[in-house]
């Protein structure tokens, strides 16, 4: 990389490039190699690696162009399996007007959506949804396998998994009979969640299961002698253990690939099951976090299923989020809430952005989110949100440590071996004490 960058600010009239460039559909436009071709005068040629190798963290793009002093002459299609070959007839030196094409930069106000490319969404949501049926694809061509596994629970995660999935078939070729769609009901699985999976796996067109858990947590939870009735965390993470359990046998003997469903932002929180919805065969929503999810869900149900596909996508996204794991109330409903629990999914994803993503200390952290969401929380609020997501993230390093495969989507990627790399029993001392001091600043901010 520094021995390019050195040729050319020599000025080296040729200059080729080949890398491993992964598809990413980042909130702001940088430039992923060593340099931008917009602004270097002569010829550069990039070639990277495709979406052919392999995709265990990331989908290579399979960029292909070529640059002459500024301008881009021809560019072939990513995230393709083909062989391609591009050309261009490069002018000699000079005759060619210079000219700056690439986005300018932006300036380094925080936020309140990073992950959100609110200038041209629909492009973003188009490129994640690309990057993501192709890191399946790529997965279901090494395995020579031609059905894939999902738990359906009509929550948002899992129902835009089963949208990749559909995307993922109809670029293959594939019937989506194959795609098998598994709705395992317990003590906490409310009537309105089975209606949704039931109505989006029927648009989809996919085969469904359903394999009700009661008996089978019951009869496991006899077996350890957990006291009946007691609804603790052995309670809720024995349903999402036997979930697991029929996925991966499902899986075995219909010669199928569990797909996972876990977002970026259950990964930095740990909010999963260890061994439970936290395993998989492979995850295609590891690199989504759940702000960005919620609106590409959306988008997808209509670009694959039109308005009907969009109406339930919405309903999806726009439900409460829960695990279910608790058993319902006298009316039906489930008494958890995900947010009631953790606090503000984008407090989080924001949190994930700067904290994580640009290095931010926990004292500058919380001053941005004020910033952007002081109308909507307290002060107090958001340091609540932050210290829980501080604790949260260094604490549930040992899930992340023995995650699945499943391809990086945007800038930020949690994968412990091409992404954050951390040892599960790191000391988190330091930064919960940057956080406790601001308890000071917050008390400050309440009083103004």
């Amino acid at each position: 990389m520094l021995g390019q960058q050195q040729s050319a600010s020599r000025g080296a009239k040729l200059l080729i490039n080949l890398i491993n460039l992964p598809a990413l559909a980042p909130a702001v436009e940088n430039p992923q190699t060593a340099y931008d071709p917009a602004t270097r005068q002569g010829v550069t040629v990039i070639c990277s690696a495709g979406a052919s190798e392999s995709t265990t963290d990331q989908v290579y793009s399979g960029k292909a162009e070529i640059w002459q002093d500024g301008l881009c002459l021809a560019a072939a299609r990513e995230l393709t399996f083909e062989t391609q070959i591009i050309q261009a007839v490069c002018l000699p030196a000079g005759e060619l007007s210079h000219k700056t094409n690439h986005h300018e930069r932006k300036n380094n106000q925080p936020v309140r959506l990073p992950f959100l490319r609110s200038d041209e969404p629909e492009n973003q949501y188009a490129r994640l949804l690309e990057i993501q049926s192709t890191g399946l694809m790529r997965r279901l061509m090494h395995t020579r396998q031609q059905k894939v596994v999902l738990g359906l629970s009509g929550g948002a995660d899992s129902s835009h998994a089963l949208l990749v999935c559909c995307h993922a078939f109809d670029r293959m070729e594939l019937k989506k009979e194959g795609i098998l769609a598994i709705q395992m009901p317990g003590p906490g699985s409310s009537q309105s969640s089975r209606e949704r999976s039931d109505t989006l796996a029927g648009l989809a067109g996919v085969t469904q299961m359903t394999i009700p858990i009661d008996a089978a947590v019951s009869a496991h939870l006899s077996d350890i002698d957990h006291p009946p009735g007691l609804h603790d965390l052995t309670f809720e993470n024995a349903q999402a253990r036997e979930r697991t359990q029929i996925l991966m046998d499902l899986a075995n003997q219909q010669h199928a690939l569990v797909v996972g469903t876990g977002d970026l932002s259950e990964i930095a929180l740990g909010w999963n099951t260890f061994n439970g919805d936290h395993m998989s065969m492979y995850n295609v929503n590891c690199g989504l976090p759940k702000t960005l999810l919620l609106r590409l869900l959306v988008w997808a149900g209509r670009f694959l299923f039109g308005q009907e596909g969009e109406t339930i996508a919405r309903k999806i996204a726009e439900a409460p989020i829960s695990p279910e794991l608790l058993p319902l109330d006298d009316t039906g409903v489930t008494p958890q809430k995900t947010e009631d629990i953790l606090g503000p999914y984008e407090l989080h994803d924001f949190f994930l952005f700067y904290a994580i993503g640009k290095n931010m200390p926990p004292d500058e952290v919380f001053e941005a989110a004020l910033t952007c969401f002081k109308k909507d929380y307290s002060p107090a609020q958001i340091l609540t949100t932050l210290r829980n997501f501080y604790q949260r993230f260094l604490s549930q390093q040992f899930k992340r440590s023995a995650s699945p495969d499943g391809p990086q989507l945007l800038e930020i990627s949690l994968s412990p071996r091409t992404g954050w790399r951390m040892p599960s029993d790191v000391s988190s001392a330091l930064w919960l004490e940057a956080v406790e001091r601001i308890q000071i600043s917050g008390a400050a901010h309440d009083k103004e």
